[in-house]
């Protein structure tokens, strides 16, 4: 039973090391090797396998969906949803099942999803948690955004939220960071999208590599999938592509596949439908102590205490959290600017503990 178990091993050694040179590489290069192999086998079946991506978001620093450029960024929203995101203390992560763009995961998945089912296709989407923000640097010209603020903060009268990550990217585990990637931005002589088109070639290898190896094993999409199907993973990859249609929006997305934090937390979409949400804390005392409860069996560097920044960082590293560093008030709303400021530095001191800067968007300027 021992030999038979070490030939399988052996096996399954042999067939991720073919797997990762052979389908995954030529459109993934930056993808050097898997975060583990799934494996079983029931009766006289054929072995089932699924290799499962690696977790560590440094390990796709050489790739196109890795971003660690910019310091800070901007949320732009409503002035309601600015209340509510310093009252929860959290940013919610969306589903991509209930975006606005019907083509999510679709864009550049149009031919590598085409066996998907449809109830496949949600379960897909409703697996990978988002939300969306913008590069901020007003030394260099990348502060406020008019197309951002008309599309996202309601037309001028909402809110931009100022902050940065509170540990460095290559450090998180199952969390993803990457600019949008637009369609058309090439076009090759064939006239297929050239951001796009290593997942055609990808599904052709895939599907050529289960033919070639079909009597030997089963390749799953994920641990409890089908035999055949894309791996799962490759959603992550797909959801940092949109339509040229997108383009103004200049978007920066923060991903996750699965629900790490929200776990139950639902609200009700336009349909009355509930919808799951996921969360990305922000740094408040309250969030501090839950993280210092959660992480009191590792052993850190730097001792316990939510008051110093070397153990934020590092108690983060997995799970970041978000610092917010100023509230930028909408354009249109000049004349309500002195108690809005007001107003929001205080609640954000009561309920957190810290100060915050309010400024008027520059753009008020061109709007007098």
């Amino acid at each position: 039973m021992n030999e038979e178990i070490e030939f399988e091993e052996k096996l399954i050694d042999e067939l991720k090391k073919k797997y990762l040179v052979e389908v995954v590489q030529p459109s993934f290069p930056f993808i050097k090797n898997f975060g583990g192999t799934s494996w079983s086998r029931q009766s006289n079946s054929k072995l089932k396998v699924h290799f499962r991506l690696s977790e560590y978001f440094g390990h796709f620093k050489e790739g196109p969906y890795y971003f660690a450029n910019a310091n800070k960024f901007i949320h732009y929203t409503t002035l309601k949803n600015a209340v509510n995101i310093i009252n929860d203390g959290f940013f919610r992560l969306n589903s991509l099942a209930y975006m606005d763009d019907p083509q999510e995961l679709l864009f550049a998945g149009n031919e590598i999803l085409g066996n998907y089912e449809t109830s496949e296709l949600q379960a897909l989407k409703e697996n990978i948690f988002c939300i969306s923000f913008a590069e901020y640097d007003d030394e260099n010209g990348k502060a406020d955004n008019f197309d951002s603020w008309r599309l996202y903060g309601d037309n001028g009268k909402g809110v931009g939220i100022v902050f940065k990550f509170s540990s460095e990217v290559h450090l998180w585990n199952e969390n993803y960071l990457s600019k949008i990637r637009y369609g058309k931005e090439q076009i090759n002589k064939s006239g297929i999208e050239e951001t796009t088109e290593k997942f055609r070639i990808f599904k052709i290898k895939h599907n050529k590599f289960i033919s070639e190896y079909e009597d030997k094993v089963e390749l799953l999409s994920n641990t409890f999938g089908r035999k055949g199907k894309i791996p799962e993973w490759i959603a992550i990859f797909l959801a940092f592509h949109k339509s040229s249609l997108y383009l103004p929006e200049n978007e920066i997305r923060f991903l996750r596949q699965g629900n790490k934090n929200g776990r139950n937390s639902f609200t009700i979409n336009q349909r009355s439908e509930r919808t799951f949400y996921d969360k990305l804390f922000i740094k408040t005392k309250h969030n501090l102590n839950m993280i210092k409860e959660d992480t009191k069996l590792y052993q850190f560097k730097a001792h316990p205490n939510i008051y110093d920044p070397a153990w934020i960082r590092e108690a983060s590293q997995s799970n970041p959290i978000v610092e917010i560093e100023k509230i930028i008030i909408g354009y249109r709303r000049s004349n309500e600017f002195d108690k809005l400021g007001k107003t929001f530095r205080e609640g954000f001191y009561d309920k957190n503990e810290q100060t915050i800067k309010v400024e008027l968007s520059p753009l008020c300027e061109a709007f007098q």
